[in-house]
């Protein structure tokens, strides 16, 4: 931490704002503080603390009576800089008191505020808050930091000189080491009551973990191997079934293939018929379509034909109409063109002359404008002159009335009016008296917080006497629990290291007995299984005997169906080609081909077939397909039945054969398990075995509670000592706490003793020159003759005040007197310009005006233009639109002309086409062998519909050769093979089996691998938690033996003195350089100070034995050396301290070494700051901060800064 500015107001003696620029006064590296006593120098001090912690360390409650007797707020705000590796940042801490009593004060400002390149940012804003941030960012507390940075000299040349055992006590409360026996006996206990617990949570698991022996664990891995070569082996029986299966597959399907083919390749052979018919209409259709082209070109010649007959008669008419209109509209434009000749030159002229009389019209308006303004102006002016005239009146009068008010009130001033030396002499003793007072109520309060204070003393003396007594009695406890536990822990009623075997061998007998009754189990529910199996065997046997009955009878009745249908196929069949047969001969044209033998002579056609005989055959063969069809479902469904009800009983015979070994198997393993016993337990029923597992686990339960109750009894008497202990602690803290209360107390009361001491003597002071003062003047008086003479002084400044108005008021009515003369004069003038104008402006208007009325006979011209303009445009545009008329019907006429032509050529051409269109449908029909264009015209059909047929009759015949081609493939794939449908029905349930049994296997190799896997987990936990009980073990071991160590006050007693030897060596190092080599500093076995004196061979001797001069230099030493230590236990550097007086007791030289001294730790970034009396320091240092004492009853304490 380096100061940068301090500024302090209403602290202690301190009142009006006094500002401390540290980064000036630091610039040499040391400054110093000086002033008489009681000036406030260790006030600079307070208002560090104060502004960072918000406490003040010699003040009672930390804040009570720091606030000045005539201020009601106190403010501190301190700015500083804390180096953070290669980084500074800036910081202000700033806090404001207000009055809340006589002596007490209330927080109402706390800020801590972060600076970073001019932006400022706000940390904390509460009190507590603010305190705890500043704990942060510094790492040290208020007192960590008190000690660090104000070093009083007195204090640590005490800490040279007084007893060991004294001074390890104040080591400790200066590095706070109590908190190392507190805690660390807390966490120790702690610890032991963990490793306690944990080591009960070790053994527990390790007895839920049950058998995990080596035994165990070879058994699980001899019955996982027995299980994969079982599984291993019905694998290999499972892919050679599964061959098999596949090949028994691929015949069946090749079966079904084949009936597939025969069904479609009836089915296609019946629908030839119907194929034939498509084939001839789509014949006749091709034949039309050869002539399509001349049909529609008939069609399209006549309609052409017609529509130029009718648009040749249209344009006749149309050519007359034209004619009749074009000669109308002709003479009508003739007409109106002679009108436009004779009445265009007569509007142009009349024009001209109305836009001469437009112009005089604007001449007229603007003059009359200008007229009009010119006596508006003059009305104006004269009103102007008129207000000016009573205005100038209204001045004359106010300034007659304002001298006589100046008059008035000279004459008040002259009786106010009071000797200067009364004055003087009022006033004077008017100070007096207040200073007096002020010094009456500091000493009346200061009276008050003595006897407060007083009262406050013997009342920590009372708690003083009451923890000591604490103390004595909480030791004399330690010891006896102690001693009681000591015996306790030397005679346990049982050795948890035999329980634990014994639970070990426990779980492992039960385990065997749970084997054993497990496969006991097995076996019995596997005999079961048996029984079960037997009688689905012959179940089974007698179904297949009743479905092989079933199946001959079906197979009979399906033999009868097939024959009854090939009858009524071969019926249909002749009756169909009769009746296709007729359909061809209805089509028949005698001199026209037969599609069927192609004669164009039909004497003998075909008769055709009446619908009805021919619906009620295939309905006979239809109904007579359903019902094999029925038949051959229920022959297929016995032939399924029956072959699964063989896979059944082959299947069946298999598991009981199965069941028959493995109960064999399990008998086996109970032989096997019962070996493991005693001679004495394998013959014993499961249930006796059992009822021995429990007597030794009830047997082992009660050994384990007695062994716990031992533990809790041990353990409560340790959790009653570390309670004692720490109520020991916390009552040796209190008391240590207490001791330095009442010091502070103490040293309160003796600063405001003095202090009263102080303001008795100023008080008679005061009086005395209160009496020189006011002189013939009664005490009485004083106060009310100064209120009357303020009294007087507030009138002469108000009536100074008024006239200095009313001068202002006559001297402005003065010059607006002159303006407003000004202003009329120059009104009168121009009022005599404007009536000149106006008379000049009327004259010429009047002359204008008589011109106009001849030009427009007193009408508007704008409104005669318009007229006129009208009147032309109406000429012009009637006659530009009979002309329009004209061109437009003449137009029309010669293009009637040329469309009446047009058609007429039109006309004959489409006669033409048509003629030939007619003789070439002729010769088309008779190429298509079609006898009229109806025929033609019927026996059309689009693109579509002929692609249709004709895909339709292409993928018919490929789907015929395409079956036959996969009826030659199957073939050739079967080679003879068959495959009855009991044999293929049979295979799924061989194969599933196989797959059950396969499945079981997997089932079995996966339990037992999840049983090894479990038991090598729980072995390897067994092994681990077993190791783990070992160091628990050992753990609690080695922290019964610290508790041993740590109890009383050994530990801390320590670490105090490793910490006194390392402050010795760093103080015997400095103090070498202060003596020039001469002494060193050393600690004694007993942990005392003993100077080693090296300029004369080493010799020692104690430091009482020292000069004044040799103890401040080694008191000195010591300081910075703790100092150091104390810094250390802060996050950043505090780049300064302050050493308070002892340099009285140097002389010359030993100063100008210490000094020395003090200037090279600048060099190692550190600033000192000395609060001294001495005058050879203050000439010796560049940098001095003088204070000021306060004024009684005037100014507070005032600091200055001084260079050299």
């Amino acid at each position: 931490m380096k100061p940068i500015r301090l500024k302090i107001a209403g602290l202690n003696s301190f009142r009006e704002v006094q500002e401390i620029d540290f980064s000036r006064l630091c610039e040499t590296g040391v400054f110093g503080i000086f002033g008489s006593t009681g000036s406030g120098k260790s006030t600079i001090l307070d208002a560090i603390t104060l502004a960072l912690y918000g406490t003040v360390e010699r003040a009672a409650n930390n804040t009570q009576g720091i606030l000045n007797y005539a201020e009601e707020q106190l403010t501190v705000e301190y700015m500083f800089t804390l180096s953070t590796g290669n980084q500074r940042k800036s910081y202000r801490a700033e806090r404001a008191y207000r009055r809340s009593g006589a002596r007490t004060v209330k927080a109402s400002t706390c800020r801590l505020v972060e600076i970073d390149d001019g932006v400022e940012t706000v940390l904390a804003s509460k009190a507590d808050e603010m305190t705890k941030k500043i704990e942060d960012v510094l790492g040290l507390t208020v007192e960590d930091f008190t000690r660090a940075v104000v070093l009083p000299q007195g204090k640590f040349a005490e800490f040279l000189t007084i007893k060991p055992k004294d001074r390890r006590l104040m080591l400790e409360r200066l590095f706070s080491l109590e908190a190392y026996g507190r805690e660390l006996s807390t966490r120790l206990a702690d610890q032991l009551e963990k490793a306690k617990f944990t080591l009960n949570g070790v053994e527990q698991r390790q007895q839920g973990l049950g058998d995990a022996s080596a035994e165990r664990l070879k058994e699980a891995e001899a019955e996982y191997q027995s299980a994969i070569v079982s599984l291993g082996k019905i694998a290999k029986e499972l892919e050679n079934l599964r061959k098999e299966y596949d090949h028994a597959q691929e015949l069946w399907s090749l079966q079904e293939q084949l009936q597939q083919i025969e069904s479609k390749e009836i089915q296609l052979a019946s629908e030839q018929p119907k194929m034939d018919i498509i084939a001839e209409r789509l014949s006749m259709a091709e034949r039309a379509e050869s002539i399509r082209s001349i049909l529609e070109e008939i069609s399209v010649t006549e309609e052409r034909f017609k529509v130029a007959k009718d648009q040749v008669e249209t344009s006749d008419r149309r050519l007359i109409t034209a004619r009749i209109e074009k000669v109308t509209s002709e003479e009508k434009w003739s007409e109106e063109h002679k009108r436009r000749l004779e009445a265009e030159p007569r509007c142009l002229r009349r024009l001209e002359q109305l836009e001469q009389a437009k112009g005089l019209e604007n001449d007229i308006q603007a003059r009359q404008e200008r007229l009009s303004a010119t006596r508006l102006n003059y009305g104006n002016l004269d009103r102007v002159r008129k207000n000016l005239e009573q205005t100038i009146q209204v001045l004359v009068n106010k300034r007659a009335e304002t001298q006589k008010q100046q008059l008035t009130l000279k004459t008040q001033l002259t009786k106010l009016s009071v000797e200067p030396e009364q004055r003087a002499k009022v006033i004077s003793a008017a100070q007096a008296l207040e200073a007096l007072e002020i010094i009456s109520k500091q000493v009346e309060g200061l009276q008050r917080d003595l006897e407060k204070n007083s009262s406050q003393i013997k009342e920590w003396h009372l708690t003083l006497q009451t923890f000591v007594i604490e103390v004595h009695a909480a030791q004399g406890i330690v010891e006896q629990l102690t001693e009681s536990l000591d015996r306790r822990q030397q005679d346990p009623p049982v050795q948890e290291d035999s329980l634990s075997e014994r639970a070990q061998d426990l779980e492992r007998y039960r385990h065997r007995i749970a084997n054993i009754e497990r496969a006991e189990q097995d076996v019995t529910h596997e005999q079961e299984r048996l029984q079960i199996f037997s009688a689905d065997c012959q179940k089974v046997q007698v179904e297949l005997e009743s479905r092989e009955d079933e199946q001959s009878r079906i197979l009979t009745s399906v033999q009868e169906a097939r024959s009854e249908i090939e009858k009524k196929s071969v019926e249909v069949k002749g009756l169909e080609q009769k009746n296709l047969a007729g359909l061809i001969s209805e089509d028949l044209v005698e001199g026209e081909t037969c599609p069927v033998c192609g004669s164009l002579h039909h004497p003998k056609p075909a008769q055709g077939l009446d619908d009805s005989i021919l619906y009620k055959a295939r309905e006979e063969l239809d109904q007579a397909s359903r019902e094999i069809q029925i038949l051959e479902e229920k022959l297929t469904e016995s032939i399924t039945a029956l072959a699964v009800a063989k896979a059944q009983l082959l299947s069946k015979r298999e598991l009981e054969q199965n069941q028959l070994n493995l109960i064999k198997a399990k008998e086996q393993v109970i032989l096997k398990a019962r070996e493991e016993l005693s001679l004495l337990d394998r013959n014993l029923a499961v249930q006796d075995l059992k009822s021995q597992l429990i007597e030794q686990e009830s047997q082992l339960t009660k050994d384990r509670l007695t062994l716990n109750q031992w533990k809790s009894e041990l353990e409560k008497g340790n959790r009653k000592l570390g309670e004692v202990q720490r109520q020991l602690a916390e009552v040796g803290k209190k008391r240590h706490s207490t001791n330095a209360q009442i010091a502070a107390v103490e040293g309160v009361g003796g600063e405001i003793r003095n202090q009263l001491n102080q303001l008795l003597k100023e008080q008679i002071l005061r009086k005395e020159r209160l009496d020189t003062v006011r002189g013939e003047i009664d005490l009485t008086e004083i106060l009310s003759l100064q209120q009357q003479y303020t009294s007087w002084d507030q009138a002469t400044r108000r009536l100074n005040q008024e006239l200095s108005v009313l001068e202002m008021g006559l001297k402005e009515s003065d010059e607006a007197y002159q303006r407003l003369s000004a202003e009329k004069n120059q009104c009168e003038l121009e009022l005599e310009n404007l009536k000149t104008v106006g008379s000049e402006a009327a004259r010429d208007l009047v002359e204008i005006k008589n011109k106009w009325d001849v030009l427009t006979e007193g009408k508007p011209a704008r409104e005669l233009i318009e007229l006129v303009k009208n009147e032309l445009a109406l000429v012009i545009e009637t006659e530009e639109k009979l002309k329009y008329s004209y061109e437009q019907s003449k137009g029309l006429w010669t293009q009637a002309e040329q469309t009446l032509a047009v058609n007429r050529k039109t006309l004959d051409l489409s006669r033409e086409g048509l003629e030939g269109a007619r003789r070439k449908l002729e010769l088309g029909l008779q190429a298509a062998h079609f006898p009229s264009v109806a025929a033609a015209h019927s026996a059309l059909c689009d693109s579509a519909e002929r692609l249709k047929m004709d895909q339709d009759i292409s993928a018919f015949q490929q789907e015929v050769m395409i079956y036959k081609q996969r009826r030659k493939d199957v073939e050739e794939r079967l080679q003879g093979q068959r495959l009855r449908p009991e044999e293929w029905l049979a295979w799924p349930v061989r194969l599933k089996e196989k797959e059950k049994a396969h499945n079981e296997g997997i089932e079995r190799r996966g339990v037992t691998q999840q049983t090894l896997a479990r038991l090598n987990e729980k072995h390897e936990e067994w092994m681990r938690l077993e190791a783990e009980r070992k160091a628990l073990n050992r753990r609690l071991s080695l922290c019964k033996t610290l508790q041993t160590v740590f109890k009383g006050n050994a530990f801390i007693e320590f670490i105090a003195q490793e910490q006194l030897t390392n402050v010795a060596i760093d103080a015997s190092e400095r103090l070498k350089e202060l003596t020039n080599q001469r002494y060193a500093l050393e600690v004694d076995s007993e942990g005392g100070f003993i100077m080693r004196d090296d300029a004369n061979g080493g010799v020692r001797r104690p430091v009482n034995s020292l000069s004044g001069g040799e103890t401040f230099l080694t008191a000195l030493a010591l300081a910075l050396a703790l100092s150091t230590q104390i810094q250390l236990r802060g996050e950043s550097p505090l780049e300064f301290f302050f050493l308070d007086e002892g340099f009285g007791t140097l002389d010359a030289n030993l100063l100008e070494t210490v000094m020395n001294t003090l200037e090279k730790l600048h060099l190692q970034n550190l600033t000192i700051g000395i609060i001294s009396h001495v005058p050879e320091l203050k000439n010796r240092l560049a940098r001095r901060l003088i204070v000021t004492p306060a004024e009684a009853g005037g100014t507070g304490s005032k600091v200055q800064l001084e260079m050299a």
